[in-house]
């Protein structure tokens, strides 16, 4: 804030459009007026394996992204939302690109993604609007020990996510 306090005064070098947000979500349901009601938001991607963890846990996650976007009235253009995830060790996988048009008022997007995920750590997925970097969404992949008395079979990778932990 500037001195004095007066909100007016700030000054940010950012052109629109502005993220509003950006979240992962076990489900997202659409209104006929285009609202979206985002239920639960997940950070932690919790695995137990089905027996001992293999040597190259890689697995396949399907999760629901929601991201606003928000411009003022005379914002208008076609553009590209393009997301690229990061895993642990920083290898970057380029999701598929959807086309985005702004028409002087936000844009509320959901889609379901396909992730691949290679074992436990800290995850991104990093949100560009054509070239321009706009956020980034970090998530966390956990594996915890398998149940006692398991099955000695082929190992299997169980997926479920679970809640923000509480501060």
């Amino acid at each position: 804030m500037s001195e004095g306090g007066n909100p007016q005064e700030l000054s940010f070098d950012v052109d629109p459009p502005y993220v509003a947000f950006a979240v992962l979500c076990d489900r997202i349901l659409e209104d006929k007026d285009g609202t979206l009601s985002l239920i639960r938001m997940v950070d932690k991607i919790t695995v137990t394996p089905a027996g001992e963890v293999p040597p190259d846990p890689r697995f396949v996650y399907e999760i629901w992204l929601g991201i606003g976007f928000r411009a003022p009235p005379d914002y208008h253009g076609k553009h590209t939302l393009r997301i690229r995830q990061l895993d642990p060790l920083g290898l970057e996988r380029n999701l598929q690109p959807t086309p985005i048009e702004f028409q002087g008022k936000g844009v509320n997007m959901r889609a379901q993604l396909v992730l691949q995920l290679g074992g436990p750590g800290l995850y991104f997925l990093e949100v560009f609007i054509d070239q321009r970097p706009m956020t980034r969404i970090p998530f966390t992949v956990e594996f915890t020990d398998p149940e006692p008395g398991g099955s000695e079979a082929e190992p299997e990778v169980e997926i479920s996510p679970q809640p923000a932990e509480e501060p």
